[in-house]
């Protein structure tokens, strides 16, 4: 009897478990989805004429959206104030068939937008077993720059003191948005609002306009949140190292409400920022972090079209030669080391093959100037070609150092100065002038009075190329010497590399024209008729030009960046194959890692070679006719006869365009934040002749980095006091941070010198009494003194140790921001209750500072202008501006 029981029960199970298995894995997604919003006519009621649309939860979980209208950056019930299909309609646009909504971000203070209804269950929800947010989302060919940060999808708050830790809590609780670059960033808080975001999530670009994308944000119950973009899985993502502190999505009781189509910045009185410009077809959010076979599309794929094929790497004619270029491999080295360190290998060993005879790097080596470990992984891999018979040369990207102290990376008065002081960290030292690397790669001439452009000579074919690389930074430095070499080689067909010499358009990546910087190389450049061709990277796009010289002759000006595309470049470089026999040359797009895969260890990513306009060109090019200067030698033949197949027919794509023809082109393209980072550096120890204890305290620092620091845990500012310290701004005393003791002026004045990168050995002038001059760390208030940031006492000294108030605190840091040109938006007059309590000198800074989002008074409208601040206040104050 019991073995019947036990096979019925058997036979049960099994009957069960094969049903389960029948049943279509988008059986269970639709049950975990939590909304799902079409954005078609046919599933929407009212109208946008008269502001009334609403679009229905197609889940039938009652969380419908509601049309929203603005005028004067604010929202309105004036439904009649605007024509609202100006900026929105609905359009056939679709992947589904069904239809979209396009929204026209066409104005920033007026348009409309989409709310979850007031009673919406999801407002209320957390999310705490994770989620998906799925996006359906058309970048249109006119998207431009203008359209950067525009928001896609966020959760509000009802004001931004409602939550505490968020990165940016004038987006609300949760933001995706579109970055300069095209990238999705995700930024959002955990479900109790108790644990900081370390770091954003962002996806891989967006690269072409006109097409649809598939956008998928997961998050699983470990707090591990991940980015897709037509499948591709982003390498920045949010691994959890907090024990899946991150899990969820906060909801603020008084406004948990879900937006669509534009971005907030509630400061002050503002809150609308931007409209989406672009079209939605659905957006859906699920529990749990979803398997890719449930999404909205199981292959998202697909979208990406014809992207590349797997064809084995082969010369297109035996007796071709090929110059390669690295371009923007920052991402690769610091997320995916060994992906680039595979590339290069590779790269090494397809010389034969390949009949490489030079590669060239185009600049930024590593993400981050002033980590010794990027460089040092970059070691590991570059080196391999100079050890390698390839002739190599190396040059420097903005990411490989950084501008001197008040500038921007893109300031020609700092760029041409001759006299400049960029700072060099690690760049020279591994690639510069007397570097290890020039050691080995004993052909390169580095002479140049930077240390950081230089030459080399390689014969190739009938001829001896000449290839120049150029330091972006030190061009007014180098300029001379730059005409010189080519006065001096004028029988050498010449290669000019610089990180940054095209840029492209915002849409169509395949789209160059010379940048600002380019400008100034091309009228140097564009004298000599040897120099047949630039190449350089910088801008994420891929493409090609053909400018006339003063002598008419043709000018090749390449682009090759795919830094935010799969991997970070996933290994892929730019081979110039010149082709002598056939007066051609073969661009291509090659990744000799995804080379190395196997079928098995492939993604729909991993192409050998990347097709498309841009990725995959031939250009003619008459090797008699256009080198009719130089001097010729006997050509390399290939002994064995065998055929090479080409492995495919392009047509030419190469545009030749009149100089004199004026093109509309923005050239104001500004680029990333994550390119406009702060880097703290760390030098000395003693402050005050006359405070020996203070100066105790702080030489003990570097051991207090390693002591007890649970004197902040639980403590409200807990997330900041961690930024401070991870980034080197603050310091521990004794081993602790002592949150609720007063900070001092000194506190204040290093980290923001540090957050500027001031090496305080540049500054010892003795212009306080109370200041050891000899002291490395006093040069941080000297700095700030002598950019009228901080001003001494009366008496000559300047009290470095006396704690600081609210006021003065105030006036430091809009002394900060606009004394170094930092743009801050400005917000309308804030009245406080006491503002007859501030100080006469301090009032129009307080007030600056407040408008600017510097700085903010208490919650029972006073600003308390004579308080002292507090350790933990001064983190948080110091975070807003990082």
């Amino acid at each position: 009897m019991k073995n019947n029981l036990k096979r019925s029960f058997l036979s049960l199970f099994l009957l069960v478990a094969l049903f389960v298995s029948l049943i279509p894995s988008g059986i269970f997604a639709q049950s975990k989805v939590v909304a799902e919003w079409d954005f078609s006519k046919e599933n929407s009621t009212g109208s946008i004429s008269d502001g009334t649309l609403k679009i229905k939860d197609a889940s039938g979980n009652n969380n419908d959206l509601e049309m929203q209208t603005y005028t004067g950056g604010h929202l309105t019930d004036d439904k009649s104030s605007e024509n609202w299909e100006d900026y929105l309609k609905f359009s056939s646009e679709s992947v589904n068939g069904k239809g979209s909504i396009e929204f026209a971000g066409l104005a920033k203070d007026k348009g409309a937008d989409f709310v979850t209804v007031n009673d919406a269950p999801i407002n209320k929800e957390t999310f705490s077993d994770g989620y998906t947010i799925e996006i359906m989302y058309y970048l249109p060919k006119d998207w431009t720059n203008n359209d950067k940060w525009m928001g896609m999808l966020a959760r509000q708050v009802a004001d931004t003191k409602n939550v505490k830790t968020m990165d940016e809590p004038e987006l609300g609780s949760t933001s995706i948005a579109v970055s300069n670059c095209k990238e999705v960033q995700y930024l959002t808080v955990n479900e109790d609002d108790s644990h900081l975001m370390k770091s954003a999530v962002w996806s891989v670009a967006m690269d072409k306009g006109g097409q649809w994308y598939h956008i998928a944000i997961t998050c699983d119950n470990q707090g591990n949140i991940k980015s897709f973009l037509n499948g591709a899985e982003s390498f920045r993502n949010y691994k959890s190292s907090d024990g899946g502190a991150m899990r969820g999505i906060f909801a603020d009781p008084a406004d948990g409400r879900f937006r669509v189509g534009s971005s907030w910045w509630k400061e002050g009185s503002q809150t609308l920022d931007k409209f989406l410009n672009g079209n939605i077809e659905t957006i859906r959010i699920s529990k749990g972090a979803l398997s890719k076979s449930e999404w909205l599309i199981p292959n998202p794929e697909s979208l990406a079209g014809d992207f590349g094929t797997n064809k084995e790497f082969a010369l297109e004619n035996k007796n071709n030669y090929n110059f390669v270029f690295l371009p923007d491999t920052q991402n690769t080295v610091k997320f995916k080391p060994d992906v680039m360190d595979s590339a290069i290998r590779g790269l090494v060993n397809d010389a034969d093959k390949g009949n490489i005879k030079a590669v060239s790097h185009l600049g930024d080596i590593v993400e981050d100037f002033d980590d010794k470990t990027q460089f040092e992984n970059s070691k590991n891999t570059f080196y391999k070609l100079a050890d390698s018979k390839i002739k190599t040369l190396i040059i420097p990207g903005n990411h490989d150092y950084w501008p001197e102290e008040g500038y921007g990376y893109n300031d020609k008065e700092f760029y041409m100065n001759p006299n400049n002081n960029p700072l060099d960290m690690f760049y020279k030292d591994y690639y510069g002038k007397g570097s290890d690397f020039t050691k080995k790669a004993t052909y390169v001439v580095n002479d140049s009075p930077s240390g950081r452009s230089s030459y080399m000579k390689v014969r190739a074919g009938s001829y001896e190329y000449l290839m120049v690389g150029l330091s972006w930074y030190d061009l007014g430095r180098d300029k001379d010497w730059f005409e010189n070499i080519l006065k001096e080689n004028r029988e050498n067909p010449t290669i000019i590399v610089a990180h940054n010499i095209v840029d492209c358009s915002d849409t169509e990546p395949s789209s160059v024209q010379f940048s600002g910087v380019g400008d100034e190389i091309w009228n140097i450049i564009k004298k000599y008729d040897q120099v047949f061709m630039t190449v350089s990277g910088h801008y994420h796009g891929a493409g090609n030009k053909v400018y006339m010289n003063d002598k008419n002759k043709p000018v090749i000006t390449i682009l090759a960046d795919y830094q935010f595309s799969y991997n970070g470049g996933n290994g892929f470089f730019k081979y110039a194959e010149f082709d002598e026999d056939a007066n051609k040359i073969f661009l291509k797009t090659y990744s000799p890692y995804a080379a190395s895969l196997s079928d098995s260890e492939k993604t729909f990513f991993d192409v050998n070679y990347i097709l498309g306009k841009g990725n995959d060109d031939v250009l003619d090019l008459n090797f008699d006719n256009r080198f009719d200067f130089a001097k010729k030698y006997p050509r390399e033949v290939e002994k064995d006869d065998k055929n090479v197949i080409p492995w495919t027919e392009i047509e030419d794509n190469a545009q030749v365009i009149d100089n004199d023809v004026e093109e509309n082109w923005n050239d104001n393209l500004t680029h990333r934040k994550h390119h406009e980072k702060t880097y703290p550096v760390y030098v000395g120890t003693s402050i005050f002749s006359e405070n020996k204890n203070l100066e105790k305290e702080v030489d003990k620092k570097t051991e207090g980095k390693k002591a007890d620091v649970t004197d902040y845990e639980g403590y409200w500012a807990k997330e900041f006091i961690e930024k401070v310290l991870d980034k080197d701004l603050m310091d521990l005393i004794n081993g602790k941070f002592f949150p609720d003791r007063k900070a001092t002026r000194f506190e204040l004045v290093k980290a923001l010198a540090k957050m500027q990168n001031v090496n305080p050995k540049e500054y010892t002038e003795n212009i306080y009494k109370d200041l050891n001059k000899d002291s490395e760390e006093s040069g941080y208030i000297v700095w700030a003194s002598k950019k009228g940031i901080v001003y001494g006492y009366e008496d000559g000294e300047f009290k470095g140790n006396r704690e600081i108030s609210r006021e003065e605190v105030a006036a430091i840091l809009n002394r900060y921001v606009e004394k170094l040109g930092i743009e801050r938006k400005e917000a309308e007059d804030i009245k406080f209750k006491d503002e007859a309590k501030i100080s006469s000198w301090a009032k129009n800074e307080v007030k600056k500072a407040v408008s600017r989002g510097l700085f903010t008074g208490r919650d029972d409208g006073n600003f308390d202008p004579k308080e002292n601040i507090t350790r933990g206040e001064i983190a948080r104050v110091i975070v807003n501006l990082l």
